[in-house]
């Protein structure tokens, strides 16, 4: 009975009915807890199902608890570092990342791939999963050098152990192509989101949750390269797939909009730009643990960049002024970020007509970027999924 549960809850998982996958995943869970005769580590799988489809559904705390509770079962039933417990400590790492706990997240990856650099060779398929995780974790911490170089590993090691049009290998590109225009490298970038894209078309067809990542991704490197018209198209047609493939709440639609407010905002769009990020808030308020707090930072500049576009001052300062206390309580001192959310502030004042108050929050804004050696442009933080042929999540 439980063995059918789990069958019928990843049928639904694939549907992306996640709801529906949860009930029949506590109701296994339930029955593996009470059965005579079955094994901890199944029960500690199963948890670890139900911590995955929490995190679709964006329920982080509840994610954490069951990655936790399967991390205990596992790590006491075989080692540290046996199968289960290393597949459980990737996606704890990975709930982690979406809660922002991004020291957390990376002890835990460095530890994987210590484990990992040890028992496999360097271009094993397996060490591509952990250096994309890394990849984004860099890229979070504000290390965007060191994320580029991940992500290259990452996609040298697809392109030894998969033809080029494997998807594995088009999702790598598709992140690369998000850190290339973090750092101003579009022309890299325009290339290899074409490429992303051409491939998912083939494998998926439009409607597909790859294809409109890819979409997402080839927009915001069309919109960094000057062609706003192509950027629009790219875009709208990535929010209208995740909408029907997601909830509103769900983190591909937030993004989604938050890369349509951009173009509209760069369009001269400024109404509808407003009403994505409205809808961002209203969205995410919906899910009892909100979205990941990179997610409410950029929505937040974006907020104060449209709302001062439109001389609705207050708003702007306001909105500038949450963005700053999230950038400082979340990340450490001097991350560009951080000196996003300073210019912004700052930016916010001078449009008011109050230079005096201008100048502090844009010299500290002018000091990050001094000492920092990689551009200050915050693009969209995306969440990375481990599918080795064991993992779920």
């Amino acid at each position: 009975m439980a063995h059918t549960l789990e069958q019928l809850a990843r049928a639904e998982s694939d549907l992306t009915h996640f709801e529906l996958a949860l009930r029949y995943e506590l109701e296994a869970l339930q029955i593996l807890r009470t059965t005579s005769g079955i094994a901890p580590l199944n029960v500690a799988n199963e948890m670890s199902s139900i911590a995955g489809t929490y995190w679709e559904l964006n329920q982080l705390d509840k994610a954490e608890f069951y990655d936790k509770a399967a991390l205990a079962i596992s790590t006491r039933l075989e080692r540290r570092h046996g199968q289960e417990s290393m597949n459980t400590l990737n996606d704890l790492a990975l709930t982690y990342d979406r809660e922002g706990k991004f020291l957390e997240e990376k002890r835990i990856l460095t530890e994987i791939l210590a484990v990992e650099q040890k028992s496999l060779r360097p271009d094993h398929p397996q060490l591509s999963y952990t250096w994309v995780n890394l990849a984004w974790n860099s890229y979070a911490l504000g290390q965007f050098q060191t994320a580029e170089d991940q992500m290259r590993t990452a996609l040298n090691i697809r392109l030894q152990a998969y033809k080029p049009d494997h998807w594995l290998v088009a999702s790598t590109r598709m992140f690369l192509s998000q850190f290339l225009m973090a750092r101003d490298k579009t022309s890299e970038a325009l290339t290899q989101a074409r490429e992303a894209k051409q491939v998912d078309l083939k494998l998926y067809g439009l409607a597909h949750k790859e294809t409109a990542q890819a979409q997402d991704a080839l927009g915001m490197a069309l919109l960094a390269s000057g062609n706003v018209a192509g950027a629009l198209a790219e875009l709208e047609s990535a929010l209208h797939s995740n909408l029907l493939l997601y909830k509103p709440s769900h983190p591909a639609v937030t993004m989604s909009r938050l890369d349509l407010a951009e173009a509209d905002y760069a369009f001269g769009n400024l109404g509808k730009a407003r009403e994505q990020i409205e809808l961002v808030f209203s969205e995410t308020r919906s899910n009892p643990t909100g979205s990941n707090p990179l997610v409410t930072l950029r929505a937040r500049l974006a907020l104060a960049r449209i709302s001062a576009a439109q001389h609705d001052f207050s708003a702007a300062e306001n909105a500038a002024r949450q963005a700053l206390a999230i950038s400082q309580q979340l990340l450490p001192s001097g991350h560009p970020f951080i000196g996003n959310a300073q210019a912004a502030l700052g930016w916010t004042y001078l449009l008011e007509g109050r230079p005096a108050d201008a100048e502090a929050p844009l010299k500290k804004a002018l000091e990050i970027a001094a000492k920092s050696t990689e551009p200050t442009r915050q693009k969209p933080r995306r969440q990375v999924v481990k599918y080795p042929p064991f993992l779920t999540r």
